[in-house]
């Protein structure tokens, strides 16, 4: 019972290390965001590189660090790969409109368009998760899609993005309610309560892009 005890808090120290490396990764990609909103003025190309390259370094040592902690399995390190490709792909497109180069404004639309959606399938395919939880993140990557399609058709002035974004603004608040709530139960593992909380996060993160978007 001992051992047990120990070997849970144990655990529990060591999945701190890659949600820390994942809040910084989405405090950076919240950071492109930003400058793609003030992408006006001219930011040099290099450090806009430079940003790039630190998230996706920063997206595989997590990634390393989730095999280490026994956080995800073999399989799963296959879909945080995907994952990880994809949030590239994300940030290309923010790149593309930073730096106004040609295509920009379809390459945003393909990379916003990954955002959301893949995480449903990430969200099913996790081992040694409740139900109801994998029903709760599906729900909540449901409703990041909502807010950005939002985002999509508010960036290319195309109607309703405005009511679009209004209920993304919604939805995502009750989908994490549902998840917060869930997190309160003492039976919930700590595979449960890290994966729960990278859903937490990366709401967040699309809530604050949201918000920017719907006061332009």
């Amino acid at each position: 019972m001992e051992n047990q005890i120990l070997d849970d808090q144990m655990l529990e120290e060591q999945s701190r290390n890659p949600f820390k490396f994942q809040i910084l990764e989405f405090a950076l990609i919240g950071a492109f965001g930003v400058l793609y909103l003030l992408r006006d003025i001219s930011f040099p190309r290099e450090a806009v590189l430079v940003l790039l390259g630190l998230i996706v370094v920063f997206s595989f040592v997590r990634i390393r660090l989730e095999l280490k902690d026994q956080l995800i399995t073999n399989t799963g390190v296959i879909w945080k790969v995907l994952l990880a490709l994809n949030t590239l792909v994300i940030l290309l497109g923010f790149v593309y409109g930073i730096l106004q180069w040609e295509g920009a404004s379809m390459m945003l639309i393909i990379s916003l368009s990954s955002l959301a959606y893949p995480y449903v399938v990430y969200a099913l395919t996790l081992h040694k998760v409740s139900i109801r939880l994998k029903l709760a993140m599906v729900l909540n990557a449901l409703a990041v899609g909502v807010m950005v399609v939002g985002m999509i058709f508010k960036s290319e002035h195309w109607l309703y993005g405005q009511s679009i974004l209004r209920a993304g603004l919604v939805l995502i608040p009750l989908s994490l309610i549902v998840i917060l709530l869930m997190m309160r139960k003492r039976n919930l593992s700590k595979k449960e309560r890290y994966h729960s909380l990278n859903y937490v996060a990366r709401s967040f993160v699309v809530l604050i892009l949201g918000l920017t978007y719907l006061g332009l």
